[in-house]
């Protein structure tokens, strides 16, 4: 759901640039976080991982296809704070390094792909535990994640048409939302299966699984489990991903949207992921380390925070 350079004017971009801006200052400061070193790791193998399992596109009906967007698995392994955090990183690398998204759409890429699905997904949370369920870790990771997809789409489809405007406004937010949701169920299916994944090889680690105490070879197991996800989907299934085209670019062929030029086409040698100079798994693991170190350099904000005595 990588919106383009242009797509959108400055009416909707400057607005959310703004609320993407305020929501990650707020993420890094607000409270005074207590952030620790194994948080940091967390957070920086967790954007590494998301980032590896964002370049796998699988195909849904009528030669679409979707990508994780990974909001609500980086909030179940996160919490929320962070999940912000690691999910900004990704997006930041992936417009700054690869040109995948706009340079002029980041705080929309930011709003759509971070903000809201942390937010959708702690929302559902919340409902769940006073519904008395929030034990169903994987179910309720998988709702949100469900649901966070069809709800940014919404949202971007409602912006769109309030600012540059289709002819047939309803239609094209009720189709864009309905590929999305669409999308949103291999999202669901994913989240769970790589919640499942962590839960099990280290216990403990991922904050919606929290325990009391959680021991140091625990920790190192799910920064393996979590970061060796994230090189097989980059260096091995993003070679298999489906080529079709993703959700919004379906809906912007369907309706002749027009898109502007990039602003920006990525560095030299990682441009559209290495695939236009060969060196796609050169750009995979560059990918991967830049997104672990900007994912880690975020959440350690929160740990320069002073943070007074008793507070």
């Amino acid at each position: 759901m990588h919106v383009p350079d242009h797509f959108l004017p400055m009416s909707a971009t400057a607005p959310a640039a703004a609320i993407a801006t305020g929501a990650v200052v707020l993420a890094a400061t607000a409270g005074r976080p207590r952030i620790t070193t194994r948080d940091t790791l967390l957070a920086g193998t967790t954007a590494a991982m998301i980032f590896g399992a964002q370049m796998v596109n699988y195909p849904i009906a009528g030669g679409i296809s979707g990508h994780l967007i990974g909001g609500a698995l980086a909030t179940a392994l996160l919490g929320p704070r962070l999940a912000l955090l690691a999910m900004t990183a990704v997006v930041g690398v992936q417009a700054l390094l690869f040109g995948d998204g706009g340079i002029n759409a980041l705080g929309v890429n930011v709003l759509l792909m971070a903000v809201l699905p942390v937010l959708v997904t702690a929302a559902v949370r919340t409902g769940a535990e006073r519904l008395g369920l929030g034990k169903l870790t994987r179910t309720t990771a998988a709702v949100g994640a469900g649901l966070s997809v069809p709800v940014s789409a919404a949202v971007l489809g409602v912006a769109y048409s309030a600012t540059v405007g289709t002819g047939a406004a309803a239609a094209f937010i009720g189709e864009l939302t309905a590929v999305h949701l669409a999308i949103g169920l291999g999202e669901a299916l994913i989240t769970a299966a790589v919640l499942s994944v962590v839960m099990a090889f280290a216990p403990g680690v991922a904050a919606w699984d929290a325990r009391p105490s959680v021991t140091p070879v625990a920790v190192r197991r799910g920064l393996a489990a979590i970061g060796g996800l994230g090189v097989v989907s980059a260096c091995a299934l993003a070679l298999v991903a489906s080529g079709s085209p993703d959700g919004l670019e379906h809906i912007v062929g369907a309706y002749s949207l027009p898109v502007g030029d990039a602003t920006f086409a990525g560095l030299p040698g990682l441009a559209d992921y290495g695939t236009l100079s060969g060196t796609e798994f050169l750009a995979a693991l560059a990918g991967l380390a830049a997104t672990a170190v900007l994912g880690a350099a975020l959440a350690t904000m929160g740990r320069r925070m002073p943070v007074r005595q008793g507070a």
